[in-house]
């Protein structure tokens, strides 16, 4: 996951060999397969070894560490272990059931005011929705308003999301779909790319637009500060901005949100119909 890229990548520019033990077939599993391998060929480039598929059947103390057992009798030994399998919301035996809070799979069950029962009120990890800082952060907003006494309703449409490696993996919406397009731009090929404190890196942006509304529903993009330049296309989508408007929306050169402008471009989408 997230947590395990940017850890493994943090301490192999420290110096440190580096393995990488997946038990699924793509690293960020929450992201899009082509942000994944991406990833996963730069990670490789500076040395992290990685294994996919592989399931960690027991993991050993020894005198100089750790020894891990995987399938086929293969054994990884090292100084350090560091399991990153994410978390999981520390709500059970509070007693809150007795205010009539309702605890699901995923953590305390919410509506979209974020009220849990009769003047109770929950938000960030625990609500299971999303577990980013942002999210708890807009979900305390939503709630603040209801128990000031006004109205707001939580909207989950366009959560973004974003990995600190590097580069970086940010993602926001749907990325997958029956009847989704999408269109795609390499970071290297912006102007900014050859500006850029190291040249010609890696990356892309991909956008997905639903064809029929002529909105985009969702994007991913790997790149220098990717997280930064996302943020207009979560606008876009939270807000229902027709592709040809961010067509028509003159990006700054040299920066790297022009893959935005030549990705919205290339969607493949009829030109509507005119009376």
């Amino acid at each position: 996951g997230v947590v395990g890229c940017e850890l493994a990548q943090f301490f192999a520019r420290l110096g440190t060999t580096v393995t990488i033990v997946q038990d699924i077939g793509h690293l960020l599993p929450r992201d899009h397969p082509d942000a994944s391998r991406l990833l996963q060929e730069i990670l490789e480039e500076e040395g992290i070894v990685v294994y996919l598929n592989t399931l960690t059947e027991r993991v050993e103390r020894t005198p100089d560490g750790f020894r891990l057992r995987l399938p086929g009798g293969e054994q990884l030994e090292a100084e350090r272990l560091l399991v990153a399998t994410g978390r999981r919301p520390n709500a059970d035996g509070l007693g809150l059931e007795d205010a009539g809070v309702q605890i699901g799979k995923t953590g305390i069950e919410v509506d979209d005011r974020l009220q849990a029962a009769e003047d109770v009120w929950a938000i960030g990890d625990v609500t299971g929705i999303a577990l980013f800082t942002h999210m708890g952060k807009y979900q305390a907003r939503v709630a603040a308003v209801k128990i000031a006494g006004g109205d707001a309703r939580a909207d989950y449409r366009a959560v973004p999301a974003v990995a600190f490696t590097d580069p970086q993996v940010a993602s926001v919406g749907r990325t997958a779909g029956d009847g989704f397009v999408s269109s795609a731009w390499e970071v290297s090929a912006t102007s900014r790319s050859s500006t850029y404190e190291r040249p010609k890196r890696p990356g892309f942006v991909r956008l997905f637009a639903d064809p029929g509304r002529r909105i985009l529903v969702g994007a991913v993009a790997v790149g220098p500060e990717a997280g930064e330049w996302i943020g207009q296309i979560t606008l876009a989508i939270q807000a229902e901005v027709p592709v040809d408007v961010l067509r028509r929306t003159i990006q700054p050169f040299p920066t790297f949100s022009e893959a935005l402008f030549f990705a919205a471009r290339d969607l493949p989408l009829e030109e509507p119909a005119t009376t």
